[in-house]
C-alpha cells in the first residue's frame, strides 16, 4: 500500500518576502517568489536575476523559483510537519519490515545449518560409543583368558631327574647305561700254510 503524498501547507500563513514583507496575492498572478539555499524567501521585485548574495545574511547562495517545478528536497519545506512525520513513519515501517524479514531469513538458515551439524555429531557419537563398547568387550575377553592361564604358570614346579639317577649325599651321580652296541671282534682264524690242506 503506497503512502499518500505529504500535504502542502497553507502558504498564506507564513510566506512573505524577507526583504519587503510582501505577501503573495490571493490570485497569485504575476507573482514570483524565490527561496535561497540559505533559507530565505524573496519576491521577484526585491531579488533580481543579477543578485548573487542573500539580501538578509549576505551569503553567497543559489535560488529556486517557486513558480516553476520545485525539486523534492526544496518542496519538503512547504509540507505540513504532520504529513512529513506520517511519511517517515511509513518509510520507517517499510524499512523495519524489510530488515526484520532479511534478518529472520538469515537466522533460520543458520539454525538449520547448526541443526544439521548437531545431528551429524550425534550420529558420530553413537558410532564411537558402539566402537568403544566393542573394544571394551574385546578387552574383557582377553583379561578373562589371561586369568585362566595364570594359575597354571604359578603352580608349575621345576622338573628334576628321577631318584634312580640322582643320589642325595656325597656319592657320585650314576650315569645311565650306555646304549652303544659293542663293536664286532676282528679275530681271524689260525692261518694254515700253503702246504697244509
Amino acid at each position: 500500500m503506497a503512502a499518500a503524498g505529504p500535504a502542502v501547507v497553507n502558504v498564506k500563513d507564513w510566506i512573505h518576502c524577507n526583504h519587503c514583507y510582501t505577501e503573495p496575492p490571493k490570485d497569485r498572478r504575476n507573482t514570483q517568489f524565490i527561496i535561497t539555499s540559505c533559507g530565505h524567501l524573496f519576491c521577484g521585485k526585491c531579488y533580481g536575476e543579477r543578485e548573487k548574495f542573500c539580501l538578509v545574511c549576505k551569503a553567497s547562495c543559489s535560488v529556486v523559483d517557486l513558480s516553476k517545478q520545485v525539486p523534492p528536497d526544496v518542496m519538503i519545506y512547504f509540507h505540513t510537519p504532520e504529513s512529513i512525520i506520517q511519511r517517515f513513519i511509513f518509510q520507517f515501517e517499510r524499512v523495519s519490515k524489510f530488515q526484520r524479514e532479511q534478518r529472520t531469513r538469515l537466522v533460520k538458515h543458520k539454525i538449520q545449518k547448526l541443526r544439521e551439524v548437531a545431528e551429524r555429531k550425534e550420529r558420530e557419537i553413537l558410532l564411537y560409543e558402539k566402537e568403544n563398547a566393542r573394544l571394551r568387550q574385546i578387552k574383557l575377553s582377553l583379561e578373562s583368558r589371561s586369568v585362566s592361564v595364570r594359575p597354571l604358570s604359578s603352580n608349575s614346579t621345576t622338573l628334576r631327574p628321577p631318584p634312580s639317577i640322582l643320589r642325595t649325599g656325597c656319592g657320585p651321580i650314576q650315569t645311565p647305561p650306555s646304549f652303544t652296541r659293542p663293536r664286532p671282534s676282528m679275530t681271524l682264524p689260525p692261518s694254515r700254510g700253503f702246504l697244509h690242506h
